[in-house]
């Protein structure tokens, strides 16, 4: 009787229509600005593989990484929904919010660090003090997509009522200030460059986030000194496009900060270029963003 209970059961399931899952399966696709695709790709890899199979479970089929050459193009593929979810430093992620109303909901602890700041330097035998003490004076950013480098700094010098401008090129003029509450910037194109123009005297000073700043060798930071510094911000944002469903910014944000919680995670955040964890910002950071947000519009953006 079993035997034939069971055939039964088999043979009506068999015969019933197929149950129709009531949840679409969608891809969530990952934004990165970066000029090299094939290697950004292999970046996110631990990522994607892990959220693939972790968002499974809520209609998520597949995660892929959508790489663009520049923020406009980013924006452009947040506007038009061709990216969910985006991950960069807070500049461009702050021009992209401006530009498309992206949601900022997490912070990355990209390398172990949570946050950061800028600080402005100048050599330590300078009579220069403090940021006022940059007036008509030259100093240096690393490159005009920079955090730390370039938008932290220039928007110190703006919030202190000193008006930056961009230096002449060399051999078209004097590189100075020409006004007495301007201060002339020059583009280094790396963080080194910029502490050896200060060391050098071709710039009264520099910026730079304070880890390396910090990290610098005993000899080279022994002649500098820090005259101001910059609000804190996340090291990473992860945003999200304006119109994103709530119920998936909740998922995708519950299953990202759960990774450091158990070992599989742990393994994937750290191939992630070492990340330690997801969390979510805080109402003060949040609030400190706010006013960057703002701080954007006054800004020439590259």
């Amino acid at each position: 009787m079993r035997r034939t209970i069971s055939f039964l059961n088999i043979l009506l399931l068999l015969l019933l229509p197929p149950v129709v899952s009531t949840v679409s399966a969608e891809p969530l696709r990952i934004g990165s600005i970066s000029a090299e695709y094939v290697s950004e790709v292999k970046k996110f890899k631990a990522l994607t593989d892990y959220l693939s199979i972790h968002l499974a479970p809520f209609g998520i089929d597949q995660v892929e990484v959508v790489v663009t050459h520049s923020m406009d193009e980013m924006s452009r593929m947040i506007h038009d929904d061709k990216v969910d979810l985006f991950i960069d430093s807070p500049y461009p992620s702050l021009i992209i919010s401006n530009q498309t109303k992206s949601k900022m909901v997490l912070r990355r602890w990209k390398k172990g660090v949570d946050q950061y700041h800028s600080v402005l330097f100048t050599r330590k035998e300078s009579p220069i003090e403090n940021i006022q003490g940059l007036k008509g004076k030259r100093i240096a950013f690393e490159e005009p997509f920079s955090t730390a480098s370039y938008f932290l700094g220039k928007s110190e010098l703006i919030s202190n009522g000193l008006l930056p401008v961009e230096a002449p090129k060399r051999g078209s003029g004097d590189n100075k200030a020409q006004t007495a509450d301007s201060v002339a910037y020059l583009f280094s194109g790396a963080d080194s460059t910029t502490v050896s123009w200060v060391l050098r005297n071709r710039v009264e000073a520099g910026t730079i986030n304070h880890h390396k700043f910090e990290t610098l060798k005993e000899g080279i930071r022994s002649k500098l000194k820090i005259i101001h510094q910059s609000m804190d911000v996340p090291r990473h944002i992860v945003s999200f496009r304006a119109n994103y469903p709530e119920l998936r910014i909740s998922q995708i944000s519950r299953v990202l900060t759960a990774m450091d919680q158990e070992s599989m995670g742990k393994a994937a955040l750290k191939q992630f270029q070492k990340t330690r964890k997801f969390d979510l910002i805080s109402t003060q950071t949040q609030n400190n963003l706010q006013q960057l947000k703002k701080m954007v519009q006054k800004i020439n953006t590259p």
